[in-house]
């Protein structure tokens, strides 16, 4: 009876380890994809704002472009 009993306690304890091992795995995966989230969601606002500055210089360009035509047709016109 000493053997099976020592037997069913290690069996016991070996799996209350990995369950312990598992859990703490489960948690450091947890936390590495929080940080990871954060980076992302830091590079897709960088990205924005950087799109955002394009597209502001783009209007600014068009609209010098478009009053530079309009006075090379002024000319044109005198």
């Amino acid at each position: 009876i000493g053997v099976p009993i020592v037997c069913l306690g290690f069996c016991g304890w070996y799996i209350r380890y990995l369950s312990d091992q598992f859990r703490e795995e489960r948690r450091q995966t947890a936390e590495q994809e929080i940080a990871n989230d954060q980076q992302l969601i830091e590079l897709v606002k960088a990205s924005s704002d950087a799109l955002l500055q394009m597209k502001t210089a783009l209007v600014e360009q068009t609209s010098a472009m478009r009053e530079l035509v309009s006075r090379l047709d002024a000319k044109r016109g005198r």
